[in-house]
């Protein structure tokens, strides 16, 4: 996650390696500059509070969160 205001990214790595997503947000017109590159508007497409909330539930489950939606 980075620290852009309105979008964020999560990614899941393990055996099911994929991106959270909100599919009903629609793709940022540009690339989110970061430390070392920029994150591709695919994904960016999360809020920083969505991102809280499936940090929040991994930390109790353990599990990889089912609150967002995960695209290979």
């Amino acid at each position: 996650m980075w620290g852009h205001r309105y979008r964020a990214a999560l990614t899941w790595l393990g055996p099911d390696a994929a991106t959270g997503v909100d599919p009903t947000l629609s793709l940022l017109p540009a690339p989110i500059d970061h430390d070392q590159d920029a994150a591709s508007p695919r994904r960016t497409r999360l809020t920083p509070a969505q991102v809280r909330a499936a940090l929040h539930e991994y930390l109790h489950t353990g599990t990889r969160p089912n609150t967002i939606t995960w695209i290979g």
